[in-house]
């Protein structure tokens, strides 16, 4: 453990002939070159939280606050100590904003010992009004480390294992005054499964190296007050669980909230468990949330219930961490060259002065880079489009870590749930019809033998185009569909070829996946596919078009209106104006009318309406 793995330090390295990197732009400033590093480093922090990853979201975090003789010093403006307790009453905002189900506790060291400020609780009040107590506390004597994470551990011991152990430890001092050997007890915080993370205030310190190494979590010293903020709002995102940690459906309650005044005759005051902690006050009220397992009362939510052991909590509680789990795509980041025709942000509908723009790849909308980082730390969902992931209904069982796709898929086989994955994934149909619907006849097109070039060429580029680097489209094809496609052509190129049958017993040939139906199509995408598949396009037949426009969840049609009648033996289902609206203009698709080997036709979008 004593042996760390051999690196550059930051002071042998990365600042060697630093005036290579800087340079002048036409009028000799430097203004654009360091204008080019904050921006790359605001792209950062939105590409690198991007993606599905197993998360701990139930949180139980300490933060530790270096109370030592070192926090008077005024390098940071008053002092260190001010200028430390103001920011942890943003970040407990922003942490209890972002995770509504989780819980933090305080913890102060100075004069080599260890006390708690606040218990781990969910209240933000209680803490922020701690914090601003704190203001008058007398830093004295050394930290110790020792001390504090040993105080840390006897209450997250015996946490669950399905929730999230965390410290984070503020430190000034280059030294920490220890009763036993603190290698030891690092020792016991890694088989205990907690993740400890330091920000120091000084300098880089072995001892806190060794200690976030060892059990996974991250040390970083801060430059100025403003990278101490951002460093502190790295903590509020949840952090990646571990492929141990377990994995269990959680048994929640939704506590009904009853108001009651003086002036009801039947109402009674009672004592709140909340207060069985607290000093202050008999606890006495009349409303209150109460549990629907016990009925036991509380005055303040989420909270796990002291008699029956219930997770209390609100469906707002839920629907705020849920984007943790599902994360609004990284938008495609674009020369502003290739949109000259966009001129203008769709966000904050300022003009795009800067070289890059920014196109959600459900939308294809363009986004100036101070809106996306505005949407993928805060809104969480495109303005736009709405990129909201799906619901299912059913029975609400909250699954509150995400499990790796065959981990997912033995879970759900073993617990007996039924239903699709709720991926947030937009759905596509593509499809050429005749006036009357008709898409086929004798399992050919029905203008076969004509050729429709630039329609093909239309229906290749939309397939075969992903939104996102390094992955594919998916197409999902009935067998009929299939076997219709000339054998040269099988599989589709660069794509993932999937196809629909009950009768095959194995994939036909030159196809990449078989599965018995639809369902199954799309839970082997958001599974097994759920790193190589992009955009999902549905091309046939008529059975799995209708499938299609019966399902949950966004979806498009991408009709080609042929605009001449061909005998038809095979029909598409009707598209209903009450369930899908025609768009305007769709990104990529020509709105001018086309005309092939004597034939016109047009290209229309269509969108499912939001019931």
């Amino acid at each position: 453990m004593d042996e760390e793995p051999e690196r550059a330090k930051r002071w042998e390295g990365g600042y060697e002939r630093t005036w290579e990197v800087l340079k002048e732009d036409e009028s000799g400033s430097l203004k654009a070159t360091v204008e080019e590093i904050l921006f790359q480093s605001k792209r950062k922090r939105v590409i690198e939280s991007h993606g599905q990853v197993r998360l701990g979201m139930m949180r139980h975090l300490y933060v530790v606050i270096d109370c030592s003789r070192s926090m008077e010093d005024q390098d940071l403006k008053p002092s260190r100590l001010t200028s430390t307790l103001k920011l942890m009453e943003a970040f407990i905002d922003e942490y209890f904003d972002q995770n509504p189900i989780s819980q933090v506790g305080i913890i102060i060291t100075k004069n080599k010992r260890a006390e708690k400020l606040t218990e781990l609780a969910g209240n933000p009040k209680k803490h922020i009004a701690a914090l601003k107590k704190a203001v008058d506390t007398v830093c004295v004597g050394e930290p110790s480390l020792y001390n504090s994470l040993n105080l840390a551990i006897q209450t997250l011991k015996h946490m669950p294992g399905h929730t999230s152990r965390e410290i984070l430890i503020i430190l000034s001092s280059l030294t920490t005054c220890d009763p036993a050997n603190i290698y030891e007890l690092i020792k016991t915080l890694k088989s205990l499964k907690v993740r400890v993370s330091v920000i120091g205030l000084s300098a880089e310190i072995r001892v806190c190296t060794v200690l976030t190494r060892e059990t996974g979590g991250s040390y970083h010293v801060i430059l100025d007050e403003s990278h101490f903020k951002e460093l502190l709002i790295l903590h509020v995102k949840p952090p990646p669980a571990s492929s141990s940690s377990e994995c269990s459906l959680i048994r929640m309650g939704f506590p009904q909230h009853t108001i009651a005044s003086l002036t009801d005759q039947d109402a009674k005051p009672s004592f709140s468990m909340s207060h069985l902690d607290s000093g202050s006050g008999p606890g006495l009220s009349l409303g209150g949330y109460f549990c629907p397992q016990c009925h036991a009362k509380y005055t303040e939510l989420p909270v796990e219930c002291k008699l029956c052991g219930l997770t209390l909590v609100l469906a707002p509680h839920l629907a705020r961490s849920f984007h943790h789990l599902f994360p609004l795509q990284a938008f495609i980041e674009r020369p502003v060259e290739e949109r000259q025709e966009d001129r203008f942000c769709r966000a904050c509908q300022g003009e795009l002065k800067d070289k890059n723009i920014f196109t959600c790849p459900s939308c294809h909308n363009v986004f100036c880079v101070e809106c996306d980082l505005f949407i993928h730390d805060s809104l969480h969902c495109c303005p736009c489009c709405l990129h909201m992931p799906r619901l299912y209904s059913g029975q609400l069982q909250v699954q509150l870590l995400v499990r790796p796709p065959e981990e997912s898929e033995k879970h759900r086989r073993s617990c007996s749930v039924s239903g699709p994955d709720p991926m947030s994934r937009i759905l596509n149909g593509i499809v050429a019809v005749c006036p009357d619907l008709g898409i086929g006849n004798n399992g050919k097109l029905p203008w076969h033998p004509v050729r429709l070039s630039n329609e093909f060429k239309h229906l290749r580029t939309m397939t075969e185009t992903p939104s996102a680097k390094g992955k594919q489209n998916v197409v999902i094809m009935g067998r009929k569909t299939w076997f219709s496609i000339p054998e040269k052509n099988r599989p589709l190129n660069n794509r993932i070829n999937i196809v629909l049958s009950r009768q095959c017993k194995a994939p036909p040939a030159g196809a990449h996946h078989l599965v018995a139906d639809f369902n199954s199509a799309l839970r082997l995408v958001d599974t097994d596919l759920a790193d190589q598949a992009d955009q999902v396009w549905i091309i046939g037949g008529s059975s799995l078009y209708k499938e299609l426009m019966e399902s949950s969840g966004t979806r498009r049609l991408f009709i080609t209106q042929i605009l001449k009648q061909f005998e038809c033996d095979t029909f598409f289902p009707e598209i209903s104006p009450d369930k899908f609206r025609l768009l305007p203009k769709f990104p990529g698709v020509p709105q001018e009318p086309q005309e092939e080997n004597g034939i016109e036709y047009r290209f229309e979008v269509y969108e499912s309406i939001e019931q």
